[in-house]
């Protein structure tokens, strides 16, 4: 069943600056099983003006950084798939639908077989994959060839359940210093803990040797393994000399249900480093 797109799912496409172009969008992009029920769910919305077929797949893979610390996603990782994958024990209803233009449906997650021994957050890339419904090829016309190209769209969420109490925790240093055409590379180790993927926030500032602030970032910490991680600023605003580098990580996100979130924690640490 489908029905209209709501306010609240227009205001999601407006503030995560979603293209109606994308022709698909899903909504929340993470999907946190409860572990009550052990069920949960996902829009899936049509944003182009044409009938499309939406065709639900499930895979294993999760963010992590390459050697430079440029943000990839992982897909043939076996040994983490066969630890934590959700896939195996999710099953999804419906798995292919049809939306029609500017509507949306929604579909059902519910998580059956999870083993019982060890507890830890298991999870599962959901693919939403649309193509515009195809005419019958008889209905081209009598005497008539067409040839035609179906563009699909994927769109990629995250569905995950937390068995038993997050443990997660990270630890984190400065791994390296380097400048390229345009921005300063803070390159950061960051060792993952626990059972779970770390959620939180990661505050920068920066401040010179006379103690005044350069440069500052915020972003949002989603650290599934350890790895290196690169924090870039612009770096016209850095001129030789030696800098400060104060970073604080909180294990808090608003989008994270509660029950899936550790004990409250706040980490601070300062790093010094030069620009030549």
């Amino acid at each position: 069943m489908t029905k209209r797109i709501t306010l609240f799912a227009a205001f999601f496409f407006l503030i995560t600056n979603i293209s109606l172009q994308s022709q698909i969008a899903i909504y929340p992009t993470a999907t946190f099983i409860d572990p009550r029920s052990r069920t949960g769910s996902m829009d899936v919305a049509n944003t182009s003006n044409e009938m499309r077929e939406i065709k639900i797949k499930l895979r294993f893979g999760y963010h992590t950084y390459d050697s430079l610390g440029n943000p990839i996603m992982e897909y043939a990782d076996s040994l983490a798939a066969k630890e934590y994958s959700l896939k195996p024990y999710l099953k999804v209803f419906p798995s292919k639908l049809m939306i029609p233009p500017k509507e949306q449906a929604t579909i059902r997650f519910m998580v059956r077989g999870l083993p019982q021994g060890g507890d830890k957050f298991y999870w599962t890339r959901i693919i939403a994959s649309s193509v515009p419904e195809v005419p019958q090829i008889d209905t081209v016309g009598e005497g008539k060839v067409a040839a035609q190209i179906i563009i699909q769209t994927d769109m990629i969420g995250l569905v995950g359940m937390l068995k038993g109490k997050n443990t997660a925790d990270l630890d984190y240093d400065l791994a390296d210093v380097f400048t390229d055409t345009t921005k300063l590379i803070l390159l950061m180790k960051q060792t993952k803990t626990g059972n779970s993927p770390f959620w939180g926030i990661m505050y920068t500032k920066i401040y010179d040797s006379s103690d005044e602030l350069v440069a500052e970032a915020g972003q949002g910490l989603a650290v599934y393994f350890s790895c290196l991680q690169r924090l870039a600023f612009d770096r016209d605003k850095f001129k030789p000399g030696k800098y400060t580098a104060k970073i604080t990580i909180n294990n808090s996100r608003e989008e994270i249900p509660e029950e899936y979130l550790p004990e409250p924690a706040n980490k601070f640490k300062e790093f010094e480093f030069e620009v030549k």
